[in-house]
């Protein structure tokens, strides 16, 4: 095969698995969407950036009085205009923007599985076709697994931390090797401040231990880089820094506040018994989808720590020889570089006692892109160790095909239950249903409508209920539609309510607000989507 039609075959195949990559994450796509607060506040938040107002901070994170940076409003604009305000076009636009992952994917399998090194006249031709199917192996699970998959659909700001982790992860790759290495670090420093505008409980705890590491990552050791790596981190803090200086530092008071109250943290006992079984579960989760299968858990984790030693290993043996091609060289500061990266949040989080104690999935959104590499090579090493035995293969196969049946039929499982055949009764969907019925429903006048949400927060519903009222004008300019007024009148005749339940039963709070609102009047009409209710009450006539 010639060195063109090589490189036709790659692209095809490239882009090939780009789409399967995209097609799994846009299918059924405005029937598995939810749209809770977030996505609403943020749709909000995009209208008013879209209209001309700018903003210096982004949304809110776990700690009181703490914005994160406006990356996430900003590129989402262009969806927001594309999409005219549609929920459902801002999602695809995100979802989008999450397959910027994929080409670093695609090189992390072509360095540590594909290219074949100079010069390596040793390894045998089936060992290297071994080598070749583990990396179509780990693209595959980058393109399926529940982790994977979760950290494109689900659109918040967690969302873009996949791509500019596995970004910064390159630009380090890149450092060791570059003539201008300030180039290249510069990159890996600024993609990782972004990363904060995305997910700043994760991406904080990489800032300090990579700045220590900046003279192994450039193999020396110059001031100037320290420099280089703090004026990219702090070009991505200028936003910010604008705020506070506008605002006389609210949000740093805000901070000291939150950090000096000890009703935010929880016993360093209570601290140690939970933590690790948190972060052992969201860990799985990436894998396993939830799964109570311990024994799978713990072989995913035993491989995954196989692939890590195998890699401390090989490093120790190499620098004992001293030997070994660039490329090999190369390959084997990847994988440090991934064992390093999956290994640094965990001794910060189980020390970390911030947000009640609690400790969300969302706060290692993109930590997938380092362990299914580490996973996939933990299996190869295996493999590998496996093949030249007496019954070798046979034991490989059998070993590997158990090892990934978990893995695999979570992943299909998942894809099915949360994007194919969703059980979605609370999603976009029914509350545009409920939007459009409460609509319908209200009197021209004298009438007010009222959204409750067992949490309170009612924001994305308001912008439904405007968007309905926008897009009707829009279609017949002489329809006057508004939206509904949610603030009752003494002498409001008409009270519609549309409630939110998030299970079973309405909560406590909803019924109290309920009963409190329609008191002295009648429900006329009751009408049900999904687990949203929408209700007509009239005031009862006097007697």
């Amino acid at each position: 095969m010639t060195v063109q039609a090589s490189q036709s075959k790659t692209l095809l195949l490239f882009f090939l698995t780009l789409g399967v990559f995209l097609v799994l994450r846009l299918w059924n796509l405005p029937n598995f969407l939810y749209f809770i607060y977030d996505q609403g506040r943020d749709a909000a938040k995009l209208a008013e950036i879209a209209s001309g107002q700018v903003t210096l901070i982004g949304p809110t994170t776990g700690l009181e009085g703490l914005f994160l940076g406006p990356l996430w409003y900003y590129v989402g604009v262009p969806g927001f205009i594309l999409s005219g305000g549609s929920p459902v076009g801002i999602a695809a636009w995100f979802i989008l923007l999450s397959a910027v992952a994929f080409p670093f994917f695609w090189w992390l399998n072509k360095v540590l599985f594909w290219q074949q090194p100079k010069g390596n006249k040793k390894e045998p031709t089936s060992q290297r076709q071994l080598s070749v199917l583990f990396g179509w192996l780990c693209l595959v699970l980058f393109v399926i697994l529940p982790g994977s998959i979760v950290s494109s659909t689900t659109i918040w700001n967690p969302l873009l931390a996949a791509p500019l982790m596995s970004a910064a992860l390159y630009s380090f790759w890149r450092v060791r090797a570059a003539t201008q290495k300030w180039l290249w670090l510069t990159s890996g420093f600024f993609c990782l401040a972004l990363t904060l505008q995305s997910e700043f409980a994760y991406a904080v705890f990489y800032l300090p231990v990579l700045f220590l590491a900046i003279p192994w990552i450039t193999k020396r050791i110059k001031w100037t880089d320290f420099v280089t790596a703090g004026m990219a981190v702090g070009v991505t803090l200028v936003p910010q820094l604008l705020f506070e200086l506008r605002h006389q530092f609210i949000m740093t008071n805000s901070l000291l506040r939150s950090l000096g109250d000890p009703s935010k943290t929880v016993s360093w006992g209570r601290q140690l018994a939970q933590r690790p079984i948190q972060l052992f579960g969201v860990t799985m989760d990436f894998f396993l989808a939830g799964k109570e299968n311990v024994w799978a858990q713990v072989a995913v984790l035993g491989v995954i720590a196989i692939g890590v030693a195998a890699t401390l290993w090989f490093s120790w043996q190499l620098r004992k020889l001293r030997t070994g091609t660039a490329q090999v060289s190369a390959r084997l500061y990847l994988k440090q570089l991934l064992c390093l990266f999956a290994i640094i949040p965990y001794p910060f989080y189980l020390f970390w006692r911030g947000n009640d104690g609690n400790f969300f999935s969302y706060y290692i959104t993109p930590h997938f892109v380092f362990l299914v590499p580490l996973f996939v090579l933990g299996l190869e090493y295996l493999t590998m160790r496996l093949w030249a035995l007496r019954w070798g293969k046979l034991v490989a196969g059998v070993g590997v095909t158990v090892l990934l049946l978990p893995v695999v039929m979570s992943s299909v499982s998942h894809w099915v239950g949360t994007i194919y055949a969703p059980v979605n009764r609370a999603g976009l969907r029914a509350m545009e249903t409920a939007v459009e019925t409460a609509y319908s429903l209200a009197a021209p006048q004298r009438s007010a409508t009222l959204i409750l949400t067992p949490n309170v927060y009612s924001v994305h519903y308001d912008y439904l209920f405007q968007r309905y009222a926008d897009q009707a004008m829009k279609y017949d300019q002489d329809y006057v539609i508004r939206p509904p007024r949610t603030v009752p009148q003494p002498d409001d005749t008409q009270l519609i309510l549309v409630i939110e339940q998030w299970g079973p039963q309405m909560s406590d709070y909803v019924k109290e607000q309920r009963r409190h609102l329609t008191a002295g009047m009648q429900r006329q009409r009751v009408v049900l989507s999904g687990m949203i209710t929408v209700e007509e009450w009239v005031k009862e006539p006097a007697p």
